[in-house]
Protein backbone atom coordinates (compact mmCIF):
# COMPACT_ATOMS: atom_id res chain seq x y z
CA UNK A 1 0.00 0.00 0.00
CA UNK A 2 1.86 3.47 -0.76
CA UNK A 3 2.68 5.05 1.86
CA UNK A 4 1.08 8.23 1.89
CA UNK A 5 -2.39 6.84 1.88
CA UNK A 6 -2.08 5.13 5.37
CA UNK A 7 -0.72 8.27 6.48
CA UNK A 8 -3.10 10.09 5.12
CA UNK A 9 -5.76 8.10 6.96
CA UNK A 10 -4.72 8.36 10.05
CA UNK A 11 -4.51 12.45 9.41
CA UNK A 12 -7.25 12.89 8.72
CA UNK A 13 -8.81 10.41 11.36
CA UNK A 14 -7.02 12.47 14.32
CA UNK A 15 -7.88 15.49 12.92
CA UNK A 16 -12.35 14.68 12.82
CA UNK A 17 -11.01 13.94 16.60
CA UNK A 18 -11.98 10.20 16.46
CA UNK A 19 -10.43 6.64 17.55
CA UNK A 20 -9.14 4.15 15.56
CA UNK A 21 -12.72 2.58 17.47
CA UNK A 22 -15.04 5.07 16.17
CA UNK A 23 -13.78 5.11 12.74
CA UNK A 24 -14.21 1.08 12.44
CA UNK A 25 -17.76 1.13 13.94
CA UNK A 26 -18.62 4.44 11.63
CA UNK A 27 -17.24 2.02 8.57
CA UNK A 28 -18.14 -1.07 9.47
CA UNK A 29 -15.13 -3.19 10.00
CA UNK A 30 -13.45 -4.01 12.92
CA UNK A 31 -10.74 -1.74 14.79
CA UNK A 32 -8.30 -4.47 14.35
CA UNK A 33 -8.58 -3.58 10.35
CA UNK A 34 -8.84 -0.20 10.71
CA UNK A 35 -4.71 -0.70 13.30
CA UNK A 36 -3.83 -2.76 9.98
CA UNK A 37 -4.48 0.02 7.77
CA UNK A 38 -3.17 2.59 9.61
CA UNK A 39 0.12 0.60 9.69
CA UNK A 40 0.46 -0.16 5.86
CA UNK A 41 -0.39 -3.85 6.47
CA UNK A 42 -3.76 -3.92 4.98
CA UNK A 43 -4.85 -2.21 1.54
CA UNK A 44 -8.61 -0.70 1.92
CA UNK A 45 -10.99 -1.90 -1.13
CA UNK A 46 -12.53 0.67 -3.20
CA UNK A 47 -15.03 0.38 -1.15
CA UNK A 48 -13.49 0.56 2.00
CA UNK A 49 -11.64 3.88 0.71
CA UNK A 50 -15.37 5.70 -0.18
CA UNK A 51 -16.48 4.61 3.50
CA UNK A 52 -13.59 6.09 4.96
CA UNK A 53 -13.27 9.87 2.84
CA UNK A 54 -17.39 9.77 3.93
CA UNK A 55 -16.87 9.34 7.64
CA UNK A 56 -13.97 11.65 7.62
CA UNK A 57 -15.67 14.21 5.45
CA UNK A 58 -12.48 14.20 3.12
CA UNK A 59 -12.18 14.44 -0.63
CA UNK A 60 -10.50 11.62 -1.94
CA UNK A 61 -8.14 13.39 -3.77
CA UNK A 62 -6.60 13.65 -0.08
CA UNK A 63 -6.19 9.64 0.29
CA UNK A 64 -4.65 9.34 -3.57
CA UNK A 65 -3.24 12.72 -4.26
CA UNK A 66 -2.23 14.69 -0.81
CA UNK A 67 0.81 16.87 -2.95
CA UNK A 68 -2.89 18.18 -4.89
CA UNK A 69 -4.66 19.06 -1.01
CA UNK A 70 -1.57 21.48 0.41
CA UNK A 71 -2.88 23.91 2.59
CA UNK A 72 -2.83 27.61 1.63
CA UNK A 73 0.35 28.10 3.49
CA UNK A 74 2.27 25.18 1.87
CA UNK A 75 1.11 25.94 -1.56
CA UNK A 76 2.25 29.68 -0.95
CA UNK A 77 6.13 27.95 0.29
CA UNK A 78 6.05 25.97 -2.81
CA UNK A 79 5.55 28.63 -4.92
CA UNK A 80 7.93 30.97 -3.51
CA UNK A 81 10.44 27.87 -3.02
CA UNK A 82 9.91 27.40 -7.28
CA UNK A 83 10.29 30.58 -7.98
CA UNK A 84 13.45 31.50 -6.35
CA UNK A 85 14.70 28.56 -8.45
CA UNK A 86 13.99 30.16 -12.11
CA UNK A 87 15.81 32.02 -13.92
CA UNK A 88 14.75 35.65 -15.23
CA UNK A 89 14.35 33.96 -18.40
CA UNK A 90 11.81 31.21 -17.22
CA UNK A 91 9.75 34.26 -15.38
CA UNK A 92 8.88 35.25 -18.67
CA UNK A 93 5.11 33.57 -19.74
CA UNK A 94 2.49 34.35 -22.13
Amino acid sequence: MPYFLFIAIEHARNDKGLTREDLAERIRKSERYVVAIERGERTPSLKTCYQIVRCLGISADKLFYPEATLDENSATREITRMAATCTSKQFWFY
